[in-house]
């Protein structure tokens, strides 16, 4: 694995852990979608700069498996699929909830959540170049999280992305 691919991801990692400690700090829906777009931008970029590193190098196997793992982990998808929607699609991926009483139907899992509180960005199903719909993640690591908030989703992958490029650098030869 090239060193300095492994220290551009990691300087893409800060950037997205700034942009997530935005968003805890955001007190406007402006704000917080800001921080969103900033946080999915900079996680795209730590996974490019990783692909980068990997290229033509002994590590290439590990790189397929981390593919491999952001493809079937519901969490890790959303956050690619949506960073390809907000760039390159007109529709917004999160909607700004006021504070109030909502109603989700989980259709695929069989029950309807309510939630009563705070104002919160949440996540919207998006959609890729060919029309598929990605639907925000209910699951991450195998275990069932239930309708996840902007912020969750922010929190649990910038950990994933921690650990990615924590193992990245353990790699270096």
């Amino acid at each position: 694995m090239r060193p300095e691919g492994v220290a551009s991801a990691q300087r893409e990692l800060k950037r997205a852990l700034r942009a997530r400690d935005h968003f805890v700090m955001a007190t406007d829906p402006e704000a917080m979608e800001d921080a969103w777009d900033t946080f999915l931008t900079h996680a795209g970029r730590v996974y490019e700069k990783l692909r980068a590193a990997c290229h033509g190098q002994l590590d290439w196997p590990w790189w397929r498996k981390q593919m491999d793992r952001r493809r079937d982990d519901e969490l890790l998808l959303y956050i690619h699929k949506a960073r390809n929607s907000e760039t390159h699609r007109l529709e917004s991926a999160t909607q700004y909830l006021l504070p109030g009483n909502y109603q989700f139907d989980l259709k695929d899992y069989g029950r309807i959540v309510e939630y009563v509180g705070f104002p919160q960005l949440m996540p919207l199903p998006v959609r890729d170049r060919e029309g598929n719909i990605y639907d925000p993640p209910c699951r991450h690591n195998g275990r069932f999280i239930g309708r996840m908030d902007a912020g969750t989703i922010i929190w649990l992958a910038s950990t994933h992305l921690q650990d990615l490029v924590r193992e990245a650098a353990s790699r270096l030869r």
